[in-house]
């Protein structure tokens, strides 16, 4: 796994997800873990951190979806924040359901009542 690293210009960043070194090549870790303990990865999809870190390459927190439904996570991730909750404490289970049960509606009118449900 990578650590952050001093830049050329000398300030220290992160990558954004973690990586790695094999045989003088980087792989993306999550999805080698994704391959090995998961399943196989199909055309067309994308493997989604479900809680939302990507340093957090646990099996259990990936999973294969579309484009479309990885952005909608990501929306429904933006608005549980802006709602006090921390989607990165809560469980993986828990998550599922949330996304589930918003999966047919806009992610952005999601109601606080709605929300609450799940403090």
């Amino acid at each position: 796994m990578t650590k952050p690293f001093k830049s050329s210009n000398g300030f220290h960043r992160s990558p954004s997800y973690p990586y790695i070194k094999w045989i003088g090549k980087k792989y993306h870790a999550h999805c080698l873990i994704f391959v090995t303990w998961v399943g196989e990865r199909k055309s067309g999809m994308e493997i989604d951190h479900i809680n939302g870190v990507k340093m957090d390459c646990r099996a259990v927190n990936l999973e294969l979806v579309t484009a479309a439904e990885n952005r909608k996570r990501y929306k429904i991730l933006c608005e549980l924040r802006a709602n006090g909750m921390k989607p990165n404490e809560m469980e993986i289970d828990e998550l599922k359901r949330i996304f589930k049960r918003f999966s047919m509606t806009d992610p952005l009118v999601l109601a606080a009542r709605d929300i609450d449900k799940y403090r």
